[in-house]
């Protein structure tokens, strides 16, 4: 039987003893692993999942609300132990006082004096007359202290009726007929007034000796004068008080009235310098006339205006709180 140096594959048992295989590599190339992908992504994701889920916990315990309290039981209040409120509360308007707040202020009239009234301010013409339509409160200022009264009619039962010289928002603020001379007062213009506009105005000139009534300028329509006449003014030592005042009533005169020297007489809402009285009043100025007489524009009275019988058909046609402007 001859020798065979070649293995028989198919005889497993005639197999020799294997030998480690061994990988030629080329000598310079260094040995790579191949990364295991798959496994590093699963490892971000659970990283990725657990942060958000603690994230979550956090925001739920940081945002979770505070526990409420149990409500207090309810208290039925009994009707004793209710607040008194009478039926008729009613919260006061502006510039409205109370009825015993009125009583309690001096009556703005001819007759009296309020000395914590302001003085007018001196601008342009009127262009409205307030009439109260009841007793209101004036006060010294907008929203103010209450200073005095105006009631709804002035000497010889006249309604009254004043000028208004300033407005703000709802306040007017109106020449006074009590002393001292140019006095004014802020009332409410919200309530219990009457508004109407000027319709002619009384310019006297002391130094001229002069009574101008004129219209007043309606819209597009200037003023135009009604008449002019010579007067009678008061003299050197009893002067007419010169400023802005009003008509404050209109009053009968002749042989049985306190005037007999005039048929009409038109207190103004002035008062002389220096007389405390005329005849026992409260030293009322007044234009009037004279015994019949024809005025001759002199300085002869004591602090009244004498007009002529011809001008007073013009002035018996003048609304109580007309302008009179006296320089």
């Amino acid at each position: 039987m001859s020798t065979n140096n070649s293995h028989d594959r198919s005889n497993p048992e005639s197999t020799p003893e294997t030998e480690p295989i061994v990988h030629t590599l080329h000598p310079a190339a260094p040995i790579e692993h191949e990364p295991d992908r798959p496994r590093r992504r699963h490892y971000y994701l659970g990283a990725l999942a657990a942060l958000l889920a603690a994230l979550l916990a956090f925001l739920a315990i940081a945002l979770k609300p505070a526990p409420t309290p149990p409500e207090p039981p309810i208290q039925i209040k009994t009707a004793d132990a209710a607040p008194h409120r009478p039926a008729d509360h009613v919260a006061p308007p502006v510039g409205e006082l109370t009825p015993e707040q009125l009583a309690q202020l001096p009556e703005s009239t001819t007759y009296s004096d309020i000395p914590a009234a302001p003085l007018d301010p001196g601008s342009a013409d009127p262009s409205t007359i307030l009439r109260p339509t009841r007793t209101i409160a004036v006060f010294d200022a907008p929203h103010g202290t209450p200073i005095a009264t105006l009631p709804a009619t002035q000497i010889g039962s006249s309604p009254t009726a004043v000028p208004v010289v300033q407005q703000w928002g709802t306040w007017l603020r109106v020449l006074l007929p009590s002393r001292p001379n140019s006095s004014t007062g802020w009332v409410s213009g919200e309530r219990d007034v009457e508004l109407n506009p000027v319709r002619h105005l009384v310019v006297i000139n002391r130094a001229r000796h002069t009574l101008t009534v004129r219209t007043a300028p309606q819209g597009r329509w200037n003023s135009r004068d009604l008449g002019t006449w010579r007067v009678d003014v008061g003299n050197a030592a009893s002067p007419t008080p010169p400023g802005r005042t009003f008509v404050l009533a209109q009053l009968q005169g002749g042989p049985h009235s306190p005037t007999p020297y005039s048929a009409l007489v038109w207190p103004l809402g002035t008062h002389s310098q220096t007389h405390l009285t005329y005849g026992g009043g409260p030293g009322t100025v007044a234009i009037h006339g004279w015994h019949n007489e024809t005025p001759r524009g002199l300085d002869t009275t004591d602090g009244c205006i004498r007009i002529p019988a011809k001008a007073r058909a013009v002035l018996e046609d003048l609304d109580l709180g007309t302008p009179v402007l006296i320089t």
